[in-house]
């Protein structure tokens, strides 16, 4: 990482650019800049992939809450069933 930062902020290899401000002035230049939209395969693919990720979380909540709710339930018998035996 070290190298690449050299090379980026100039030294004595030589850089991109001849100082972390100038880079960060281009960086702003870059960000403040009018970019053409994304094409329309890479938004249908991120689309898909955010789709896919929501899928994933839902699911994995679901699991989530399966397994507490075993995990409850299972205690909650286990508790009463301790409680009729020492009645009984």
């Amino acid at each position: 990482m070290r190298k690449i930062n050299e090379k980026i902020e100039g030294s004595k290899s030589g850089g991109v650019f001849p100082d972390g401000k100038t880079f960060q002035a281009i960086y702003e230049e870059y960000l403040d800049s009018d970019l053409p939209s994304a094409p329309e395969s890479l938004q249908n693919a991120w689309r898909k992939m955010r789709e896919a990720f929501d899928d994933y979380l839902a699911a994995y909540g679901e699991y989530d809450f399966r397994q507490a709710y075993l995990y409850g339930y299972k205690a909650g018998f286990e508790a009463a069933t301790q409680k009729a035996s020492t009645v009984a």
